[in-house]
């Protein structure tokens, strides 16, 4: 018989790969909605931490940094985690030189 917290952990577990598909099927979602090149690097510096080597990658970041700050943000629909990216875009842009 499985201890309780064998029966935690494996919950756990369970949880987190439950979201870490999630956030990948978000980013492929926004990828495709928002046709962002997912090899290119223009978002690094917009929504990564500078480690990342790709768009995707920098997306990725983003989304695992909400997930993180918001316990929310991961029952929240397509539609608004779209809105949330795009509001940050435009807010990171107002900041962006010319």
């Amino acid at each position: 018989m499985m201890t309780l917290s064998a029966n935690i952990l494996i919950q756990s577990l369970y949880e987190k790969k439950t979201q870490r598909s999630r956030l990948l099927n978000v980013r492929e979602y926004l990828l495709n909605a928002l046709q962002i090149p997912r090899y290119k690097r223009s978002l690094i510096l917009v929504l990564g931490n500078g480690n990342e080597s790709t768009n995707a990658d920098a997306l990725q970041n983003w989304l695992e940094y909400q997930s993180k700050s918001d316990p929310d943000f991961l029952g929240s629909s397509l539609g608004e985690i779209e809105s949330r990216l795009l509001h940050h875009l435009e807010k990171r842009m107002e900041y962006w030189p010319e």
